[in-house]
């Protein structure tokens, strides 16, 4: 009985690397933190749904799936970013790490997190791969500073590999982003990949207005500078009134398909954009 064959490379033979080196070409790098993302989701969100993706695109258009990379910086809020989330202007807060919350986000030192990346590259060159294609869960500014650095380091002609470098959470067609934090869209994407890892009876009540401060969920306008009065999260992207699988699965294909049609894009014409990462982006 034949079996279709994982595009983890961890599970590939010799033969095969070879041949998904031939054709596509294509390696795929998940990236993402161990991250605080509300008492209801798991820490791994970030780099969970990044490695779904990455394999959902390696399914889409073929080559193999490095071992997810679960590393990822951040830095200090800003005032006004602290004071929109409803907390403290004056504290220094990193990332998702508020003063409520019951344990610290994993996060690394930036030139960390680069040299984690930056040693998968070099092992993406030793092995002859012409692309590694980054696929992105978090989305901190800096963050995505550091691969973008990466990616543009790799980008002269004499470079010996191609590397582009993905956010694995497109909101629209045209890789529009949404960047809430732990609401209705993450939420979803864990429902559909690792629906025991969610607890949402954790959160309190439906009728109970969520404040991002306490539990470290954001919505998107909010990150955007747009809270509501009360520092609430607006009802729209509250994940106990609008998470469920298909909301989950709609992103995740909206994303396979945007990534993949970059990476073809970039593999037809080379100045194509190698990139998904900043443009209007401001999580932190």
């Amino acid at each position: 009985m034949n079996q279709q064959r994982t595009p983890l490379f961890a599970h590939a033979r010799p033969d095969e690397v070879l041949a998904a080196r031939d054709n596509p070409g294509v390696l795929w790098l998940p990236v993402g933190p161990l991250e605080w993302h509300g008492p209801h989701l798991p820490f791994g969100v970030d780099a969970l749904n990044a490695e779904a993706t990455a394999i959902g695109c390696a399914s889409a258009m073929g080559g193999l799936v490095l071992p997810t990379l679960y590393c990822g910086t951040e830095r200090e809020r800003p005032s006004q970013m602290l004071a929109d989330l409803g907390l403290d202007p004056q504290a220094y807060i990193e990332g998702m790490d508020f003063p409520n919350h019951s344990l610290k986000s994993g996060y690394f030192p930036e030139e960390e997190f680069a040299l984690q990346v930056r040693g998968w590259i070099e092992r993406a060159i030793a092995w002859q791969f012409p692309t590694l294609v980054i696929v992105n869960g978090h989305g901190a500014l800096n963050h995505n500073a550091t691969l973008e650095r990466l990616v543009q380091a790799h980008r002269s002609d004499s470079s010996k590999i191609n590397v582009l470098a993905f956010l694995a959470l497109v909101a629209g067609s045209e890789g529009s982003l949404n960047i809430g934090h732990a609401s209705a869209d993450e939420t979803s994407l864990m429902m559909l990949d690792y629906p025991t890892d969610v607890a949402l009876d954790l959160l309190p009540p439906r009728e109970q207005p969520l404040k991002s401060a306490d539990f470290g969920i954001v919505d998107d306008l909010t990150f955007r500078g747009q809270p509501l009065p009360d520092h609430t999260l607006r009802p729209e992207d509250d994940p106990r009134l609008q998470s469920n699988l298909e909301r989950g699965q709609s992103v995740r294909t909206r994303t396979i398909e945007f990534i993949c049609r970059r990476v073809q894009d970039f593999n037809i014409d080379s100045s194509a954009p190698r990139t998904n990462l900043t443009v209007g982006l401001i999580k932190s």
